[in-house]
């Protein structure tokens, strides 16, 4: 009977099938004979009377002939049952989303003005929902929720998981309002000739032109405030016949957001569309070849390897005035310089300060 029974707060709601069974044995027959008599599969009526199936309309409408009752007694009180169970279900839902909450920086939502203030903890649950176009915020755990996940570095905590997905929808909201072109491959290869040389503009300014720049060839570029815990630098997704790129402010370096811009429009002109992409932060493992191959895609773009040869072996021990010199004359900024430089141990860490710049 339990099972044919549903009660939450203090309402009750029985399964058709308690009442079917009900009618059985006022007729004193065996429930074989009665599906005869119904003119419907045994089977059929054994799971509805032990509630594992629900009644449909058309052993209704039979109920109804049988009986001398009307079709809507019977499906109202299926209406009820489902209702009544849905309502249970959603509590329960609602419960696990709240425990979720624990994982969740609530404030970053307030602070970047994309939610009010929740009054208790089932008023933000909902708000999160609605923001987040999900039905549950438990789907926001699986690692494959917004396609099939590609991820530089090691497996990723549960956590980390559910916050990336989280900033990747935010992402995935703004990029909704903006105005972009069909994706066109070609010109974004053309375009990316040109992109670097956009290091040397203000941040402001290189980032009006970079959106720009990339709109016009089919990418969205998005740029938000890093959420706690997402453990993630960029990400690259499709939308139709445009593409997400998304980057955080993890690590405020502007050498760093270049070399990170150039390592997505690697997989952007890869176009796997059914793929998600998602750059760990810099303190992952070794990434694989792939990750490998964008990672050298980033650093031939910013600066040419064969230039770049040239110049470390006329100055193994380059001067500010001779780095500054090599930055003019490949056409970006000296911290894109400086900072490759930096990586691969050809100068001291602490060089180059003054040149150091910091986007927010």
């Amino acid at each position: 009977m339990s099972e044919k029974m549903l009660e939450y707060k203090g309402t009750v709601a029985f399964h058709p099938g308690y009442y079917v069974e009900e009618v059985i044995e006022d007729m004193e027959v065996r429930q074989a004979e009665f599906a005869r008599r119904l003119d419907v599969n045994p089977k059929i009526l054994s799971d509805l009377v032990n509630g594992k199936t629900g009644l449909s309309k058309e052993i209704a409408a039979k109920l109804a002939q049988m009986l001398g009752t009307s079709v809507e007694v019977w499906l109202n009180l299926q209406a009820s049952y489902d209702a009544l169970g849905a309502k249970k279900a959603n509590a329960c839902l609602l419960r696990q989303d709240i425990d979720l909450l624990t994982k969740i920086d609530g404030s970053y939502f307030v602070r970047q003005k994309l939610l009010p203030s929740a009054k208790n903890k089932e008023e933000q649950v909902t708000s999160l929902r609605r923001l987040l176009k999900v039905s549950s915020l438990q789907l926001l755990r699986k690692k494959e929720f917004l396609n099939s996940c590609k991820t530089a570095g090691q497996e990723r905590s549960e956590t980390n998981i559910l916050n990336s997905n989280i900033w990747i929808q935010l992402a995935l909201n703004e990029a909704e309002k903006v105005k972009c072109s069909t994706f066109d491959k070609v010109k974004l290869r053309k375009a990316i000739a040109e992109i670097k040389r956009l290091t040397l503009l203000s941040q402001k300014d290189a980032y009006a032109k970079l959106s720009e720049s990339l709109a016009n060839c089919g990418v969205v570029l998005v740029v938000m405030p890093y959420l706690k815990n997402s453990a993630l630098n960029g990400a690259v997704r499709w939308m139709n016949d445009k593409c997400l790129l998304a980057l955080n402010d993890r690590n405020p370096s502007a050498d760093y957001f270049w070399y990170t811009l150039f390592h997505e429009l690697y997989h952007v002109l890869a176009e796997k569309k059914n793929t998600l992409f998602v750059d760990a932060a810099e303190d992952e493992p070794e990434a694989d070849a792939y990750e490998l191959a964008a990672d050298t895609f980033a650093r031939r773009q910013l600066i040419s390897d064969h230039d770049y040869a040239k110049f470390v072996t006329a100055y193994p021990c380059p001067s500010d005035e001779e780095i500054v010199g090599f930055a003019v004359k490949e056409e970006l900024a000296p911290f894109v310089v400086y900072s490759r430089l930096k990586r691969e141990g050809k100068i001291p860490i602490g060089r180059g300060q003054k040149y150091e710049v910091k986007y927010r």
